[in-house]
């Protein structure tokens, strides 16, 4: 390694804190598909189902609680050393955050309100998950200013003790109690919220006593404004990955929407997984080489290695599907054996969406998962009665084609415009 000492030290850095920000979503994404399957495995199916739908649910209401997201936070934290400065956009952004949490809890209890008495029990399961949200969301504020200093160690190992403690306390009811309610399970999120929220709240406290909680509403409102077209991209994008198990439940019987959930469950951990290993790689794809022109060598071996893998899940799902969820979800052997398919598609989408907001062309991004997400549930809507699961292939195929067409056509465009301004 070349450089001066300084130089180094901060590429060590750099790297140490990506690293960690890695494991500890690796981290989760396991932990979260083991509770996944520990539940397939006691409860069978149909109670699988209440339990994929509810955290669909919960994953779009997720979406919507990001109002302040990091890419508008984090510029405005770099901008200045000023801790009356510093102070007032992590009051206003904890403010908007706690407020929106607030509101979409209050949005449950209308929902439990006048929901079917079939729908309740989804959504109190739903409303459990979110109340993790509630809490994990302003304090994520406060992460964001490690973040912004590249020291992300800190907040990730305390990330780290929550998480342990939410599977450490799934598996004491499961082994105590044999088959515990969902909503007692689903407790074990909030648990690990609050306690990962203390630790890291704590530490914040602790370290800058020259914080003081002073929040305007001009700030509030600036920061709101400037995140709502990132949190529109979040949301389309959460409602397009969970197009199927929002819409299915109530066009499936129970039972086989839970033998369809564990399908969707591994590919959408293996989506997830095929996101975070692209954006980690992401700097030597299209940040690497001299005026920013993708790296078609690691792109293609990123790719090669991904359709392999894509290959080989494909070939031995029913092995899969009968270690990980055992013999009662026979019938996603072959909904897996096509479905992993995309994760190939969302690598290049990944990849592409990349280059766009190295371009800073937004609006594209913005406009392709709108586009995608509205043709897609148009036609699991229209599709499925009639092709069935075929219908809902059709409709993420759509979708994919859509983002993936308004990309390379949006890209195409600025290429030929700096050819001819060259």
């Amino acid at each position: 390694m070349t450089g001066t000492p300084i130089q180094r030290t901060g590429v060590v850095r750099t790297l140490t804190n990506s690293s960690v920000v890695v494991l500890e979503r690796i981290a989760q994404i396991g932990v979260t598909l083991v509770a996944t399957l520990v539940i397939a495995r006691t409860f069978g199916p149909q109670t699988y189902g209440v339990w994929q739908a509810a955290q669909s649910i919960f994953a779009v209401t997720s979406a919507l609680c990001l109002i302040v997201p990091g890419e508008v936070l984090l510029p405005r934290l770099k901008a200045t050393h000023d801790w009356e400065r510093l102070s007032v956009t992590l009051s206003s952004a904890l403010v908007a955050r706690i407020a929106f949490g607030a509101l979409i809890l209050v949005g449950y209890g209308v929902a439990l309100i006048v929901a079917p008495a079939a729908l309740r029990g989804t959504l109190v399961v739903a409303l459990i998950l979110q109340c993790s949200i509630a809490i994990t969301e302003p304090v994520n504020g406060l992460s964001s200013w490690y973040q912004a200093q590249l020291n992300n160690v800190p907040v990730s190992l305390r990330r780290l003790v929550g998480l342990a403690l939410r599977l450490a306390i799934f598996v004491l009811w499961i082994v105590m109690l044999g088959r515990p309610a969902l909503p007692l399970l689903a407790a074990a999120w909030p648990i690990e919220a609050l306690v990962a929220g203390v630790l890291v709240t704590s530490m914040f406290l602790a370290s800058h006593g020259a914080f003081r909680f002073r929040w305007t509403a001009k700030e509030l409102s600036s920061l709101v404004r400037s995140g709502l077209p990132v949190w529109w991209g979040l949301l389309l994008y959460a409602l397009f990955l969970k197009a199927d198990r929002l819409l299915l439940p109530h066009r499936m019987d129970p039972q086989g929407f839970g033998v369809y959930g564990a399908a969707a469950q591994l590919v959408e951990t293996a989506v997830g997984m095929v996101i975070l290993v692209t954006n980690t790689l992401m700097p030597r794809l299209i940040y690497h080489r001299a005026g920013g022109r993708l790296d078609r060598t690691t792109a293609a071996g990123l790719l090669g290695a991904i359709v392999i893998a894509c290959a080989v899940t494909s070939l031995m799902a029913p092995f899969i599907v009968s270690v990980l969820f055992g013999a009662g979800f026979t019938g996603a052997a072959p909904i897996l054996a096509v479905g992993i398919w995309l994760a190939a598609l969302a690598a290049i989408d990944t990849l592409l969406t990349g280059i766009l907001i190295r371009e800073r062309v937004f609006r594209v991004v913005l406009i392709k998962w709108t586009l995608a997400a509205a043709l897609q549930y148009a036609i699991i809507t229209v599709l499925f009665p009639h092709l069935g699961l075929g219908g809902v292939l059709v409709a993420y195929l759509s979708g994919y084609g859509v983002a993936l067409g308004l990309s390379g056509y949006s890209l195409n465009r600025l290429r030929a415009r700096a050819d001819a301004q060259a």
